[in-house]
């Protein structure tokens, strides 16, 4: 008896009816199609191209048109995608191949090419072995700089102790600040055999034997012998055996370094350089600048001119 009722219903035209261009109907009085069904239809597989489906539900393959089109965020599993919410800040154009987002939140791996126009990126940290930027930079604080351009600051760079290495030249309109330790020049020390030191450096013309030196009180300057032998040695008398002038003076006789001359205030008018271990390998040096034994406007302007 319960097949038989089941079987009435078929009856029913509201439940199954056929019209004359035998168009099936299921809970539908004017078929329209071969099968029109008002309902869900449901099924474990389906076999086809489905191209001419429509409201289809999420998980389902979407052709997009052309344009631009939002892209679809749902987690429906019912109802049609009409139904379903969208966001707007989400966009892909399928003309120019292009996913615009206003944001993005998570982690971005792999290489990152095609970034195009002029976009504004706010990172908190960059870390990279090689950053290439052909415009400008703007920052705050900047550590470990390595630049092959210019790099200006607008508000000052801040050395700490470390100190600043500059290969080449420093130029600035303005300096503030102690130059007490500034190197004012730096003179290398050769020899001419046992007969003549030669001085390569500031004011000298190549390598010249035995020069007279001309230094201003209050400067300081470097004098390199990396010979390992003929000590240089800053004194007060000419000639060898001389006594050695020490004020403000450091590593005097020097063989294999630096020999450091910070010209005091009361340094005397006229100082020597000697090898100690040469009588013939001398020189004078003038000193000039304010205090010593002549200060006239005369003595300064000769040593301004390079006068003994």
């Amino acid at each position: 008896m319960t097949r038989a009722r089941d079987l009435s219903k078929l009856a029913n035209p509201e439940v199954f009816s056929v019209d004359s261009s035998n168009n099936v109907g299921v809970n539908s009085l004017t078929p329209d199609a071969k099968l029109d069904i008002v309902g869900v239809v449901s099924a474990t597989e389906y076999y086809g191209d489905g191209s001419n489906l429509t409201g289809i539900i999420a998980g389902s393959t979407l052709s997009a048109s052309n344009g631009t089109q939002r892209l679809v965020v749902t987690s429906q599993t019912t109802g049609t995608m009409t139904e379903a919410a969208t966001n707007s800040d989400i966009t892909y154009d399928t003309g120019t191949a292009v996913l615009s987002a206003t944001k993005f939140s998570g982690t971005l791996l792999g290489n990152s090419t095609g970034l195009q126009g002029t976009p504004s990126i706010t990172v908190q940290d960059i870390t990279a072995e090689t950053v290439s930027i052909a415009g400008t930079i703007s920052y705050e604080d900047v550590s470990n700089v390595n630049s092959v351009g210019i790099i200006t600051a607008n508000k000052g760079i801040k050395v700490p102790d470390y100190g600043i290495t500059v290969t080449g030249v420093v130029t600035a309109t303005t300096f503030q600040g102690d130059t007490s330790e500034v190197i004012s020049g730096t003179w290398t020390l050769g020899a001419d055999g046992t007969n003549n030191y030669t001085f390569t450096g500031p004011g000298l013309t190549g390598a010249e034997n035995d020069p007279t030196l001309f230094v201003q009180r209050g400067m300081n300057y470097h004098f390199v012998n990396n010979m390992g032998a003929h000590p240089f040695q800053i004194q007060s008398e000419e000639g060898q055996g001389g006594t050695a002038y020490n004020d403000g003076v450091t590593n005097n006789g020097v063989t294999n370094g630096t020999l450091t001359l910070k010209v005091q205030m009361d340094a005397p008018d006229t100082l020597y350089y000697q090898c100690t271990a040469h009588p013939n390998m001398g020189g004078k040096m003038t000193v000039g600048g304010g205090g010593g034994g002549d200060t006239s406007t005369t003595a300064h302007l000769i040593w301004l001119m390079g006068g003994g």
